[in-house]
């Protein structure tokens, strides 16, 4: 396993690269649902390339980026074991930014709303930072959870706006064996705040419980009231799976943030 820091030998790297590229980009603090993208990558790539860089330009809390998880010897051990080729740590936020080609992606339609409401700026920086890394590493594939599931939505449009040769993968979201959507962010949650984001599969199931019966409406004004027990709400929402319009389809997923104690959960899940 290789360890790159720098643009211009990643750079270099993926000018002398023959074979197809299987990319993952993480902030690190891995855990078994990175694992499972890299799994997936292996499949489908000859040489996978993960990236580690917490980048500054999607946090609109200041707080939320320091606080972020840092662990990155322990990540590297886990990379080096499943078997990655590449690891890409850029050593500065401008290393990176240096080298970007500014593009603009019309993503109105479904930025501002849920995630792009709560967090201001957010899914501008993650277009920032993704687009220069397709643009620096030219992978085959890219793989994404559907954890952040709007965000999947918006880069799939930006690959296709800005004609990338470059299929961006969605993945199934990793769970706890209690349900609970495996994320980096879960380190900081004391035991106290685990049990209490269990909350949200219990809002999950009354969703799907009463998906048929029941209005829109009525569904996520139920759903915000068994959050509000253990958990501090920002949305819960039911949109369609591909349009995120908020009217009940044939295929609708739940959207959920909270904030259990300091820490903010995001999840969502399939209504069947």
């Amino acid at each position: 396993m290789k360890v790159i820091d720098n643009y211009l030998e990643m750079s270099l790297w993926v000018k002398n690269n023959d074979k197809t590229i299987g990319f993952i980009p993480t902030m690190g603090a891995l855990h078994e649902g990175h694992l499972s993208l890299i799994e997936k990558a292996k499949y489908r790539s000859k040489k996978v390339i993960v990236s580690i860089f917490v980048n500054p330009t999607q946090f609109n809390n200041n707080n939320d980026f320091s606080s972020y998880p840092n662990t990155l010897d322990n990540d590297l051990i886990k990379l080096k074991a499943i078997g990655v080729d590449i690891v890409y740590i850029p050593k500065s936020v401008t290393d990176i930014y240096e080298n970007e080609t500014p593009t603009s992606v019309n993503i109105d339609n479904i930025a501002g709303i849920m995630e792009g409401k709560f967090r201001k700026g957010h899914f501008d920086g993650v277009l920032r930072v993704v687009n220069i890394f397709l643009c620096l590493i030219k992978p085959n594939f890219a793989f994404f959870g559907e954890k952040d599931y709007q965000q999947l939505l918006i880069i799939k449009k930006l690959a296709a706006t800005l004609d990338f040769s470059c299929e961006i993968v969605g993945c199934s979201t990793v769970r706890e064996a209690n349900g609970l959507a495996m994320s980096s962010r879960n380190l900081l949650l004391s035991e106290k705040n685990k049990k209490d984001a269990l909350i949200i599969q219990d809002a999950f199931n009354y969703c799907i419980d009463n998906f048929k019966s029941k209005d829109i409406l009525e569904i996520q004004q139920n759903c915000i009231e068994i959050l509000s027990t253990k958990a501090k709400v920002e949305y819960f929402e039911i949109r369609d799976e591909k349009t995120l319009i908020d009217n009940k389809t044939n295929t609708c997923r739940a959207f959920v943030a909270i904030k259990v104690g300091n820490v903010r959960l995001i999840d969502n899940f399939l209504i069947p």
